[in-house]
């Protein structure tokens, strides 16, 4: 299946309308095309589907599917850095274009798919962070592999470059920063939802990561 992905990819970057940018002159198309990507990456080490409880539109709820451990996550391995490397990808575009920006704007040109691909997003890179801080305060930094580590170097420096880059301050131990910088993600992701929304459920989306952060901040 991931062959498939990085052939479909391969071909994606090879057309006009291939693009990273809400705004292209291109259109959105090649924009949006990614949000299902990354589904699809994600789809491949969790099992997200039906433990997200977007039908109840209780914010509340959504958000509890985030830390009662119902959804499975595959293990730590290569497959799983190249899900949470697409993670990574689709929250670097929000910072790179400003947080408060696409808030007021770009978030009402951006597809459907791109909420529920970022929801999803922020669940795998979220468990993703929780699971590293669990091994480093049990093991140390050493138990992490040279791939994760730059993973997780590079959610750093995305966090860094935002307003939030004092929330990792304060930390008594790595184990402590990798739980803060796991609510920092989420804390960014509910950001991108706080402007206007065509849809009520991108709303609602929204306001279950704000409570994700909140419940995360706590831990």
């Amino acid at each position: 299946m991931e062959a498939a992905l990085r052939a479909w990819q391969e071909s994606w970057e090879a057309t006009h309308e291939s693009t990273l940018d809400p705004s292209s002159p291109k259109g959105p198309l090649g924009f949006n095309s990614t949000a299902l990507l990354r589904l699809v990456y994600i789809r491949l080490n969790a099992h997200t589907g039906p433990f997200r409880q977007l039908f109840t539109r209780d914010p509340v709820i959504i958000a509890r599917g985030f830390t009662d451990g119902k959804i499975s996550v595959c293990n730590r391995s290569p497959h799983l850095d190249r899900a949470i490397l697409q993670c990574i990808h689709a929250l670097s575009i929000p910072v790179r274009v400003g947080i408060a920006f696409v808030a007021r704007t770009l978030t009402l040109n951006w597809s459907f798919q791109h909420a529920l691909s970022n929801l999803e997003c922020a669940f795998l890179l979220t468990r993703w962070l929780r699971g590293l801080s669990f091994a480093v305060e049990k093991s140390g930094l050493d138990d992490l592999r040279p791939d994760e580590q730059k993973l997780l170097n590079m959610v750093v420096t995305l966090v860094h470059e935002t307003e939030l880059a004092d929330s990792l301050d304060g930390a008594q131990d790595h184990a402590s920063r990798i739980r803060k910088l796991a609510a920092s993600v989420a804390r960014l992701w509910a950001e991108t939802f706080k402007g206007f929304q065509v849809f009520e459920i991108v709303y609602v989306v929204g306001q279950s990561l704000s409570i994700v952060a909140d419940t995360l901040g706590r831990e």
